[in-house]
């Protein structure tokens, strides 16, 4: 049980990391890379406490649980990929137009649904235990697998191919750059490598609508 508080305290931290992120005013942090961050912070929140709280008691909410967790597993491997073809090209700027990163988007959205659809169609067992047929379920859990392995997979040889040229980078003029980068989603590898994230954070939460007056 103590483990739920942590999460609970987790995902309250994850949010207030969030929330500036969301409403600020600063254009550098709407770039396909920060878009993708929240969107995958937002499914990750509601993936942990779905499955602290038990959502998955019933099918529908069963459903929402595999929705939010393959949704924060694609969010992460888009994060992987963008930020792999920011050091390919040499450049630390974010440069896909916006229709791609709409379409990613949609697909993030779309593709978690896609896979549960199979629950539609599945029936209370007659015992009134659980749900059948069962290779419904199957489908989905394997359809599931095939997205967590496949982040695995491909987030591995991105990360892989992006140290190395990672390391071409620390050789050249973009050096100083280099601590923009954010190949992790984890809200505290953020915190630890972008110092713009937390100059947002210090100054939206040293306003003085929070109760921080500037001191005079």
């Amino acid at each position: 049980m103590l483990n739920v508080y942590y999460n609970v305290v987790g995902c309250v931290i994850y949010g207030l990391i969030l929330l500036p992120i969301v409403f600020t005013r600063d254009k550098s942090f709407r770039t396909p890379f920060w878009t993708f961050f929240i969107g995958g912070g937002v499914y990750g929140i509601l993936c942990i406490l779905g499955y602290d709280f038990k959502w998955n008691w019933d099918l529908p909410t069963s459903a929402l649980s595999s929705i939010t967790a393959i949704g924060h597993t694609i969010a992460k491997y888009f994060v992987c990929l963008n930020r792999y073809f920011a050091i390919r090209h040499y450049n630390l700027s974010d440069n896909w137009n916006r229709s791609t990163v709409v379409l990613m988007l949609v697909a993030q959205f779309v593709i978690p649904i896609l896979v549960v659809i199979p629950l539609a169609f599945a029936q209370p067992n007659a015992n009134g235990i659980g749900w059948g047929p069962s290779y419904l379920l199957t489908i989905v859990q394997s359809l599931s697998a095939v997205i967590y392995g496949s982040y695995v997979i491909v987030g591995s040889i991105l990360t892989a191919m992006s140290a190395k040229h990672l390391r071409s980078l620390m050789h050249s003029a973009s050096y100083p750059y280099i601590n923009e980068l954010a190949v992790f989603t984890s809200p505290i590898m953020m915190l630890l490598i972008s110092s713009k994230l937390r100059r947002l954070l210090w100054s939206w939460y040293t306003r003085p609508c929070f109760g921080l007056e500037a001191s005079q």
